[in-house]
């Protein structure tokens, strides 16, 4: 059991019986330097007990069923970066291929 950011659109959360998510993991020092991982402040957020880090390389797709609960939410900026860290991970950024 893990917790993740859903980063589907909101058409695919009210039609898909799947959504794309990314893992979170708490820890935070194990190469948060990647452009794939991104800090979020359990400050900031709603619903995380401790400062975690997102996994953008692992962005896979669950079935609703996989899903327990809903914890909470990130703020815009938070998850303007994870799309960027999930647009690396997919080579939208030259950059990075």
């Amino acid at each position: 059991m893990r917790p993740v950011v859903v980063v589907s659109n909101n058409m695919a959360y009210k039609y898909s019986t799947a959504l794309t998510v990314v893992p979170l993991s708490t820890k935070i020092y194990k190469k948060r330097n990647l452009p794939t991982h991104v800090f979020i402040s359990a400050y900031k957020t709603e619903g995380l007990d401790q400062h975690s880090i997102t996994l953008c390389e692992q962005v896979t797709v669950l079935n609703f069923d996989r899903f327990i609960e809903n914890m909470g939410k990130v703020d815009e900026e938070t998850l303007g970066r994870i799309t960027e860290g999930v647009q690396v991970q997919v080579g939208v950024f030259d950059r990075y291929n």
